[in-house]
């Protein structure tokens, strides 16, 4: 087991990082493999079909979000609604600062258990020593 655990630690870190930005960027990749997969079974023709047709499918899927937000903008275009186009429209700067406040929330949030964490695991601890001395 413990010949295992960096190889374990290693496979989540890099399936985290594959899938940290967004799963609809792998259906090309994905698609290609399971149609060479299947078109294998016909022969060497086959599976470069099946793979043309799998990475295909999986750009389809891929560019469906693209399409839901041209929708989206064109419906807000229609109503006129001026608020949705500039929220959609946001500066690289406006990026990197919402950005930053994300990352600080996650340190406050890191550093409020870093404290917690062991103040609580020492009064648990306490109270069972105590109990185990008192004989209760």
């Amino acid at each position: 087991m413990t010949r295992l655990l960096p190889l374990i630690i290693l496979l989540i870190l890099v399936l985290s990082m594959l899938f940290s930005c967004s799963v609809k960027t792998l259906y090309p990749g994905l698609g290609a493999t399971a149609g060479a997969t299947a078109g294998s079974l016909a022969g060497p023709a086959g599976a470069g079909g099946g793979a043309l047709l799998g990475w295909s499918l999986g750009e389809t899927m891929k560019s469906e979000k693209k399409v839901e937000e041209a929708v989206a903008q064109v419906e807000a275009l229609s109503k006129g609604d001026v608020s949705a186009l500039l929220d959609q429209q946001k500066s690289t700067f406006d990026t990197v600062v919402e950005g930053i406040y994300h990352t600080i929330l996650l340190c406050c949030i890191g550093a409020a258990l870093w404290f917690l964490v062991p103040f609580l695991w020492t009064k648990y601890h306490v109270r069972k020593t105590v109990e185990k001395l008192n004989g209760s």
